[in-house]
């Protein structure tokens, strides 16, 4: 019996876990939050210790003008997003 139990209890925090999951992805095809497939804030925060340590260390001020350079060449740079 608390075989059975156990087994139970697993199925149901698997399939718990798996409707989490769903939603979480269907949150993110919306846009509301970022989860697996889409990268952004991680990027972002990358970006803006870029310019911190650019700022601190004048020898790393290259690569983040290199970064904004790139930003500046990307396609429709300005454009409200589809």
């Amino acid at each position: 019996m608390k075989i059975a139990l156990a087994i139970l209890l697993t199925l149901l925090a698997a399939a718990l876990l798996w409707l989490a999951d769903r939603g979480l992805l269907r949150a993110e095809e919306r846009g509301w939050i970022y989860y697996r497939k889409k990268r952004g804030y991680p990027d972002r925060m990358g970006r803006a210790f870029s310019e911190l340590h650019g700022m601190l260390e004048p020898g790393q001020r290259h690569v983040v003008e290199e970064m904004r350079r790139e930003d500046s060449e990307k396609p429709g740079d300005g454009a409200p997003p589809a």
